[in-house]
C-alpha cells in the first residue's frame, strides 16, 4: 500500500541533518566537477562583532592604551612595527610569515547600525537596501556564473544552516558533516522513502529533479571515504566545531567535489564582559583552525582564498566590565597564496578622540571595495559588470590585497 504524504512526512525528513535543497534549475549532474582555475572562495563569519582592537593590536598609537588601561594587550606579537597579533591568535603568525596572510584595519560597513542582525545583514547582502536586498553577494555571483555543467556541490554552507550571504537562485547544500548528509529516516524505510519522494512529485518536473538530484548527492558523499582524503603535510586539527567544519571541507576539495564556495561560521565574539577571559577560546579555535586548513590544503592554496569578516568592531575604549562594546570598524583577514601577505593594510585613522566615531575607530575601507577586489581579482569576474554582484557601489579598484 502507498505510504500517505502525511505518513511520509512523519516518518521521514526531506531536509536530513544539515542539508537543503529547493532550487533544482541550478542544480546538474552530480558527477560534473568544475576545472575552472577561479579561487575556491571560504568565506568565514565571526559571528558577534570581533574586537579588532584586540585582535590586531595597535601597539604604535600610544592611544590604545590610554583607552584600555585593564584589557590592552602588552605583549602582542610584532608584525610591522605598528600592529601586533595578539597572543591567542598566535597559530596564525606561521601563515604571516610565509607571506599569505593579510589583514585590512578599520575597515567595515559605513552603516550606523549597531545591531547585530542588521550589520551582519550588511556584510552578507553587500547592500544595504532592505526592500531590493533578499540575496546575498556570492549567490549574486554564483547565479551570474552559472553554467550548465555545474556541481550541485558548488555551493556548500557548512554552519547547519544556509548563510545569506549565498543565499539565492543558486541553491547550496549544507552539511556540518559528510555522514550527516543525508535524509532522515528509519533504515528499514529508506528505499521506500526514495520511491515515495519520486511519486509524491510526480508530474512535477522541478520536484521530481529536485529528489533526483538529492538522492544522487546523498550516494555519492556515501561512496566518499574520509579516509581516503586524510589529512596532509602534519596538520592537526582541533576536536572544535571549527576545525571539524574546516575539516570537512578539506575533504571536500581534495575529492574535488567542485566546490567553488563554501561559508563557515564561528561565534563567541561578543565580548562585553572581561575580554581577557572570554575572548581566548574562540580566537584560539579561529586560529589554529585556519592554520590547520592552510596546513592541510598545502599547494592547493594556491587556488584557494579564506576571506574573513565579523558584522562592526567594537568600541575604542573597554567598558566597567572590563569587556568591549558594539563600535565600528573591524578587521578583515585574507589567507591564500594569491593574497600579498605579510602586511596589514590600514588607512590608519587614529585614536585620539578627534578622529574617533562616535567613540570607535572610523572606518576608512569599505568592505565591499575589498569583496570587489576578490570578485575581480580571485573570481575572474569583469569589474565592468560588478554591479550585478555588490550592487549600489562603485568599485575603487582595490587596495592591492590580492594578486
Amino acid at each position: 500500500m502507498k505510504k500517505s504524504r502525511r505518513k511520509f512526512i512523519r516518518d521521514s525528513s526531506l531536509i536530513g541533518a544539515g542539508m537543503a535543497l529547493s532550487n533544482p534549475a541550478a542544480m546538474a549532474s552530480v558527477i560534473n566537477r568544475t576545472t575552472d582555475k577561479k579561487d575556491l572562495i571560504v568565506y568565514v563569519f565571526q559571528r558577534g562583532a570581533a574586537d579588532g582592537l584586540h585582535s590586531i593590536v595597535p601597539h604604535g598609537d600610544p592611544q590604545y592604551f590610554n583607552l584600555r588601561p585593564q584589557t590592552a594587550i602588552a605583549d602582542s606579537i610584532d608584525l610591522d612595527g605598528f600592529f601586533g597579533l595578539n597572543p591567542e591568535l598566535s597559530a596564525l603568525k606561521s601563515i604571516w610569515d610565509e607571506g599569505d596572510l593579510a589583514m585590512v584595519h578599520a575597515t567595515g560597513s559605513p552603516s550606523d547600525s549597531r545591531s547585530h542582525f542588521d550589520s551582519q545583514d550588511n556584510m552578507e547582502y553587500a547592500n544595504f537596501d532592505k526592500v531590493s536586498a533578499r540575496t546575498g553577494w556570492l549567490a549574486n555571483y554564483l547565479a551570474a556564473s552559472s553554467q550548465e555543467q555545474d556541481s550541485v556541490f558548488r555551493a556548500i554552507a557548512l554552519n547547519g544552516a544556509v548563510q545569506k550571504s549565498i543565499k539565492g537562485p543558486v541553491e547550496a547544500l549544507t552539511m556540518t558533516n559528510l555522514s550527516s548528509f543525508d535524509v532522515i529516516t528509519h533504515d528499514d524505510l529508506y528505499e521506500e522513502t526514495q520511491q515515495t519522494m519520486q511519486e509524491l512529485f510526480l508530474g512535477s518536473d522541478n520536484f521530481s529533479q529536485t529528489s533526483s538530484v538529492l538522492f544522487s548527492a546523498i550516494e555519492e558523499l556515501k561512496r566518499l571515504n574520509p579516509e581516503d582524503y586524510p589529512v596532509e603535510n602534519g596538520a592537526v586539527y582541533q576536536n572544535d566545531d571549527f576545525a571539524k567544519k574546516l575539516k570537512t571541507l578539506g575533504v571536500l576539495v581534495k575529492a574535488d567535489m567542485g566546490v567553488e564556495v563554501a561559508t563557515v561560521d564561528i561565534g563567541g565574539w561578543d565580548n562585553h564582559d572581561d575580554i581577557l577571559k572570554n575572548y581566548s577560546k574562540p580566537a584560539q579555535a579561529f586560529s589554529k583552525g585556519l592554520q590547520a586548513f592552510y596546513q592541510d590544503m598545502g599547494d592547493r592554496m594556491e587556488n584557494i582564498t579564506v576571506i574573513c569578516v565579523t558584522e562592526f568592531g567594537r568600541r575604542a575604549a573597554e567598558n566597567g566590565s572590563k569587556g568591549t562594546d558594539h563600535g565600528h570598524a573591524g578587521v578583515i583577514y585574507a589567507i591564500g597564496k594569491q593574497v600579498n601577505g605579510g602586511q596589514v593594510f590600514a588607512d590608519w585613522p587614529g585614536l585620539l578622540e578627534a578622529n574617533l566615531y562616535r567613540g570607535d575607530l572610523q572606518v576608512t575601507t569599505d568592505f565591499r571595495e575589498v569583496l570587489s577586489e576578490l570578485v575581480v581579482k580571485r573570481l575572474k569576474y569583469s569589474q565592468d559588470d560588478l554591479a550585478a554582484i555588490i550592487p549600489d557601489y562603485t568599485y575603487n579598484g582595490g587596495i592591492n590585497l590580492f594578486k
